[in-house]
């Protein structure tokens, strides 16, 4: 697993970025034992992109709440209603909702994670 940090990019520039330099793609978090890393290891980043869109991960696997966590996934961003593809995916270690989605396009992510293919 990659954290990779920058100024501020897209949800789909973020993965193409996994895709091409990390030689993955985005974080799927499908099992209990990958969500049980990810929460020791990077609680403490803030709000991170992961490979969660539309309700699905990267994998092609439906998000289901396996992690027993509270999570907002509504397809809804309040600050930019007039986007239509506001079901991007983020990791929100300390929030109530650690997962939640939002714009994919105009609400630009510091920080994603990229989960390498080995």
């Amino acid at each position: 697993m990659q954290l990779v940090t920058t100024d501020g990019t897209t949800w789909e520039d973020a993965r193409k970025h996994c895709q091409q330099h990390e030689g993955g793609d985005l974080v799927s978090i499908t099992s209990k034992a990958k969500w049980d890393f990810i929460m020791k290891n990077f609680r403490n980043v803030g709000r991170v992109g992961i490979g969660l869109k539309d309700k699905k991960w990267m994998t092609g696997e439906s998000f289901e709440n396996i992690f027993g966590i509270t999570f907002q996934l509504n397809d809804y961003d309040g600050a930019y209603p007039s986007e239509v593809d506001n079901t991007c995916g983020v990791l929100v270690p300390l929030s109530k909702n650690k997962l939640q989605d939002e714009n994919c396009n105009l609400r630009p992510m510091q920080k994603f994670l990229c989960e390498i293919d080995i």
